[in-house]
């Protein structure tokens, strides 16, 4: 999330829980990886967390 951000897009955080994966780790990001972005674009990530 700080690297997105220092890059210049907003980052919007998602919380969801998956008992297999630890905690706090990224479950899932859009726009895909790799996906050619204009700085100052949206980006969110689903992160793992507890409910």
């Amino acid at each position: 999330q700080t690297i997105l951000t220092q890059a210049g897009f907003l980052v919007k955080e998602i919380n969801a829980y998956d008992e297999t994966k630890p905690v706090g780790v990224v479950l899932a990001q859009a726009p895909a990886a790799g996906t050619t972005l204009i700085i100052g674009s949206d980006v969110a990530i689903t992160v793992n967390k507890k409910p």
